[in-house]
C-alpha cells in the first residue's frame, strides 16, 4: 500500500469514516493523483529506437499513408483534370500513336464515370484520410513537434508539389492509363461513401458538356496557326492559310443565305444579246476567267435571264463574228435571297444547275444584287 493511501485511510478512520467508505474514496483520491503524472510520463520526448517491432510498423504505415496521400492528389490532378473532348480526340485520330490511342481508351470510362463527381470524391476521401493518420503513427515514432513538422512538409512536398509536377507534365496521360486500375480500385472501395456524395454532387452542380460551337473551332484553327508560328511547326502541322479558309468557310456554310454572298449587279460581267464574238470580246471572256458568261437583253444588266457557257463557244471563229443571241443558252436556277448556301450545295450535288439567280429588290441608293 502506498504511503498516500495509508495516510489518507487512518486520517478518514480517525473522523470516524468506516472502512470501506474510507477504502472506496482513498481510492479514487489515489488514482486522480496518479493519473496525469501517469500520462505525463507516457507522452513521447524522445524518438523511436526502432529496437521493437511496433516501431517499423508504425514507420511503414506512415510511409504507406505519405504514398497514398500522393497517390490520391496526383490522380485528382492527373486524371479529373483531364478533359474528355480531348481524349476521344485522341482516341480516334488516327495519326496518334497506337499507344496515345490505348492511353485515351483506358481513361476514357474513368472521366465518363456516373455520377460524374464520383471520382473526385473518391480521390479525396482517400487524400483526406492519409492525411489525417499520417500524424498518428508519426507520434508514436517521434515528439509531437517533429510529428507536426514532418506532416506539414510530407504533405506539402511529398502529397501536393511532387504529385502536381509528376502528374501534370508531359507524361501525365501515359501515368493516368497506367494507374487506371488503382483508380477503380479506389473507387470500387469508397463507394459506399463515394456513390450518394458523388449522386448529390451532380444533382446540385450538374456536368455541363464542353461541345465546341462553330466559332470555337473556327476560332481553334486561328490559335492552331499562330502556335504553330510561335514554335516554329513544320509545314505539315500548320494549317496552310488556303486549308483555314476552307474550315471556316465550311463551318460558317449553314449560317450564310443567299444574300451574304450576293455580288453587286454593276460589278457583274456580262454579254448584251446583242454583242458579237469577234476577237476583243473573246479575249475579253478568256482574260476573266468564267466558265459562265450571263446574257442580257436591252440597255440594262438587270434584264439577265441566261447564261453561256464559255465551253461550249471554243468552236467559235472570231472571224464569223457570231451574235450572242445566237449562241446556245442555259436556263438559270431561281433561288430567294434568304435561301441557306448549305441547302444550295445539297442541291449542287443532286444535279441542279450551277447559274443562280435571285430576284432581290434593293435598298434606296444601293446596287441591284446578282448572284
Amino acid at each position: 500500500m502506498s504511503p498516500f493511501l495509508s495516510g489518507c485511510l487512518d486520517t478518514l478512520h480517525e473522523g470516524g469514516v468506516g472502512l470501506d467508505s474510507a477504502t472506496a474514496l482513498c481510492s479514487k483520491l489515489a488514482a486522480l493523483k496518479a493519473s496525469p503524472l501517469e500520462s505525463l510520463e507516457e507522452e513521447p520526448s524522445h524518438f523511436a529506437s526502432f529496437d521493437k517491432p511496433e516501431d517499423w510498423m508504425n514507420l511503414s504505415v506512415a510511409l504507406c499513408c505519405m504514398l497514398m496521400a500522393a497517390t490520391a492528389s496526383g490522380l485528382t490532378m492527373g486524371v479529373v483534370s483531364l478533359d474528355e473532348l480531348e481524349l476521344r480526340v485522341k482516341e480516334r485520330n488516327v495519326n496518334e500513336s497506337k499507344t496515345e490511342r490505348g492511353y485515351a481508351t483506358r481513361i476514357l470510362p474513368l472521366i465518363r464515370l456516373s455520377p460524374r463527381h464520383q471520382l473526385l470524391v473518391s480521390l479525396l476521401l482517400l487524400n483526406a484520410i492519409a492525411n489525417e493518420a499520417m500524424p498518428l503513427f508519426l507520434d508514436k515514432l517521434v515528439p509531437p513537434w517533429a510529428a507536426i513538422l514532418i506532416s506539414v512538409t510530407a504533405v506539402l512536398f511529398v502529397g501536393e508539389i511532387i504529385p502536381a509536377a509528376v502528374f501534370t507534365g508531359p507524361a501525365k496521360m501515359r501515368i493516368a492509363a497506367l494507374l487506371s486500375p488503382l483508380a477503380w480500385f479506389i473507387v470500387m472501395l469508397s463507394s459506399p461513401i463515394s456513390y450518394p456524395l458523388g449522386w448529390a454532387l451532380d444533382r446540385l452542380l450538374p456536368h455541363a458538356e464542353g461541345l465546341p460551337t462553330r466559332h470555337e473551332v473556327k476560332a481553334l484553327v486561328d490559335v492552331q496557326r499562330e502556335m504553330a508560328a510561335e514554335h516554329s511547326a513544320s509545314a505539315g502541322e500548320a494549317f496552310h492559310e488556303d486549308e483555314a479558309d476552307l474550315v471556316r468557310g465550311a463551318l460558317s456554310l449553314s449560317q450564310k443565305l443567299v444574300v451574304d454572298v450576293m455580288v453587286p449587279l454593276e460589278d457583274v460581267f456580262a454579254l448584251p444579246a446583242d454583242a458579237a464574238m469577234d476577237l476583243a470580246t473573246m479575249k475579253q471572256v478568256i482574260a476573266l476567267g468564267h466558265s459562265r458568261v450571263p446574257v442580257y437583253w436591252g440597255p440594262a444588266k438587270s434584264s439577265i435571264t441566261r447564261f453561256i457557257h464559255v465551253k461550249d463557244q471554243i468552236m467559235l471563229t472570231p472571224a464569223d463574228a457570231t451574235p450572242v443571241a445566237s449562241l446556245r443558252f442555259h436556263d438559270p436556277q431561281w433561288v430567294g435571297p434568304e435561301d441557306s448556301l448549305f441547302a444550295l450545295l445539297n442541291t449542287f450535288q443532286e444535279g441542279a444547275p450551277r447559274e443562280l439567280l435571285s430576284p432581290f429588290q434593293p435598298l434606296p441608293g444601293r446596287p441591284v444584287p446578282f448572284l
